[in-house]
């Protein structure tokens, strides 16, 4: 089911509560799921290879410290991963929603200087939006390496080439 048909139904909530201004309906429909997002970590958990669980078995860890020492490292990579995508999910979400029922900050900046054909506050919102989004982006990164740089290294995914 396509996400915008969903909001643009008749009987759908958010479709009503939006009936007169189509546009901020397809950009929220534009938004992954959250149980997407929000699922990736116990996704993670759950995708440890059964050969890492018995060779941890063997090693007599058990409980808390498998969790602990095999099942979060190895589900720490795609919990950066839902990370990352959430931070740009909530900046857009923030945004759209101060657009819609804010009395200040980016998203009302962005709207009243649209509807008031102030072109180059438009825009300097859109700059703010991006570099806010790229600032979110750089610190999820910095703090990936930082946690989990030895994945990277064993990956063989170097980019400092």
């Amino acid at each position: 089911v396509d996400p915008v048909q969903v909001l643009e139904h008749e009987d759908d909530g958010c479709a009503a509560a939006f009936q007169e201004q189509k546009t901020p309906n397809r950009l929220l429909g534009a938004l992954p799921p959250p149980e997407r997002v929000e699922g990736m970590p116990l996704a993670a958990l759950e995708a440890v290879p059964n050969q890492q669980l018995a060779t941890a078995r063997i090693y007599g860890y058990s409980g808390w410290s498998q969790m602990l020492r095999v099942q979060l490292p190895a589900a720490l990579p795609d919990t950066f991963i839902g990370i990352r995508l959430a931070s740009g999910v909530a900046l857009i979400a923030a945004i759209v929603a101060e657009m819609l029922a804010g009395r200040d900050g980016l998203g009302y900046l962005m709207s009243s200087a649209a509807f008031s054909l102030r072109i180059p506050d438009t825009f300097m919102g859109l700059a703010a939006a991006m570099a806010c989004g790229l600032a979110m982006n750089q610190i999820v990164v910095v703090a990936r390496r930082y946690v989990i740089g030895w994945h990277q290294t064993m990956t063989h995914l170097n980019t400092t080439r």
